[in-house]
């Protein structure tokens, strides 16, 4: 849709009775640097629910009122897991110099927790300072921590970190390997691409969805067989999740794939489909 369409709609989505979708039009009009509705997000910062407060907070600083920061940096230091999580993750979405300097202090964290979404809010925002951190913290004993660890490092110069990376490709935890395959993809490398077929026939189906989602991102020579074998797989979730694949995919490959899951028995894949052939025809 337009940005305007998309504006009116957040502004009218601000006085829905959801927080959750209250939270995510505030995010929608932070993007669409919404100016003209300073005004209507303020009263928010007195919202009864504190998740409002901090999604209010985190869109004045996104739209240029840095008053209002205070209030997600003390979010991040304790309190309600849940609010600290959220604010972390907009420190992420910030990524200015002190935002991003708060995510790095986090990373000296004891928690399982807040190093993993402190380590995925830093995401592409990553650099050089971060290597000796991230490489320790790819050797956590968390596979959630080493997960996020190593995608972390695929944004890292190449020829610091692709001899590490791909030792994660033979790591235990099949999520972990899915994300140093990604990594290792991202630096340009073709080593461990033989990862995904391996994790496609994986016993656990969440592996697999997981590892379909992921060949959405990934352009490699076998791309299209290991969609075609995901979208006949047995699990719901596989399935989704390789329907979306495709449709990120994109070409006429996938149109041909698609086309074939307008005959799935369960109702939320066809529509899933439907909307990526839409998309794919535009």
């Amino acid at each position: 849709m337009s940005k305007e369409k998309a504006r009116t709609l957040g502004r009218e989505r601000l006085e829905d009775s959801n927080i959750w979708v209250k939270s995510t039009a505030l995010d929608l009009l932070a993007d669409l640097n919404d100016t003209e509705s300073i005004d209507t997000i303020k009263p928010l910062l007195n919202a009864p629910d504190r998740m409002v407060r901090l999604a209010a907070a985190y869109t004045l600083v996104r739209l240029g009122d840095e008053q209002y920061f205070n209030e997600l940096a003390r979010a991040v230091k304790g309190g309600d897991t849940l609010h600290r999580f959220q604010a972390i993750t907009y420190l992420g979405k910030i990524g200015d110099e002190v935002s991003l300097r708060q995510l790095k202090d986090l990373l000296e964290s004891d928690e399982e927790q807040v190093l993993s979404a402190s380590l995925k809010s830093l995401g592409d925002k990553a650099d050089m300072e971060l290597f000796r951190p991230l490489a320790k913290l790819s050797l956590h004993n968390s596979p959630t921590v080493r997960r996020n660890a190593v995608l972390a490092m695929s944004y890292l110069p190449p020829n610091a970190v692709k001899k590490q990376v791909k030792l994660f490709c033979t790591d235990p935890d099949p999520l972990v390997q899915l994300s140093a395959a990604l990594a290792m993809h991202r630096l340009k490398s073709a080593e461990c691409n033989s990862t995904f077929a391996e994790l496609m026939e994986h016993k656990d189906f969440a592996v697999r969805a997981s590892t379909a989602r992921v060949l959405g991102k990934v352009d490699i020579p076998d791309r299209t067989s290991l969609l075609a074998k995901a979208l006949g797989d047995s699990k719901v979730r596989v399935r989704t999740a390789a329907v979306r694949a495709t449709g990120q995919m994109g070409g006429s490959e996938a149109f041909q794939l698609l086309i074939q899951m307008l005959d799935d028995p369960q109702e939320v894949i066809r529509a899933y489909t439907a909307g990526n052939l839409l998309r794919l025809m535009k």
